[in-house]
């Protein structure tokens, strides 16, 4: 994979106790379109930014061992995101149970998420949901992505009482090409929020 990395802030010099790794996982249905898609548009900006965050993706009914969507990868590729070995896995306990947080592209994938492993539901949302949540707090001056730790971003969350927003991520699988571009600029979108600093893809 081909990514132009920023200057790693020294972790020692951010805030909040505890280790600033984050296990991410990514959940759609069969991790062929959106959550490969969000999986390396997240990589991408945390690697920009220097966190230590490990992100992966899964599908609730994926067939493992299949490459991602043409289409997926053409986008990728265009970005200069490339990785010959990515391969769909499918969703269980495992790859649950080795997650702090997972995102998922819809409420739906989110209870199934949930009925699997329910000692997650406080680290489980939507994509959309937790960058509306992440933003709130980062403009409270809560938690800022290049001072303080992923520890207490989970805090902050599990505390926060603010909804955040409860639209899905739509599903480009079936159409032309057109859709899955959108489905990367609302992704893209997403991570300005998360994170307060935007980029300019070249696709």
């Amino acid at each position: 994979m081909t990514l132009n990395n920023a200057t790693t802030p020294p972790s020692a010099e951010r805030d909040g106790a505890g280790s600033d790794e984050l296990r991410v996982l990514v959940v759609c249905t069969a991790n062929q379109c959106r959550s490969p898609m969000a999986e390396f548009l997240l990589r991408h900006r945390v690697q920009q930014l220097g966190l230590d965050w490990t992100v992966s993706s899964a599908g609730t009914l994926a067939l493992p061992g299949h490459q991602m969507h043409p289409n997926t990868a053409r986008l990728l590729r265009a970005r200069g995101m490339v990785d010959p070995d990515w391969r769909t896995r499918r969703v269980d306990t495992h790859s649950l149970s080795g997650s702090d947080l997972v995102l998922t592209a819809t409420r739906e994938h989110r209870a199934a998420v949930v009925d699997t492993e329910p000692g997650l539901r406080d680290n489980v949302y939507t994509i959309l949901q937790f960058a509306d949540r992440v933003n709130a707090v980062r403009q409270a001056g809560i938690w800022d992505p290049l001072r303080d730790t992923s520890d207490k971003l989970l805090t902050a969350l599990r505390r926060s009482e603010i909804p955040g927003n409860g639209q899905d991520l739509s599903d480009p699988v079936g159409r032309r090409y057109r859709p899955f571009k959108a489905c990367a600029r609302v992704l893209d979108h997403a991570n300005d929020m998360i994170f307060g600093q935007s980029t300019q893809p070249t696709e």
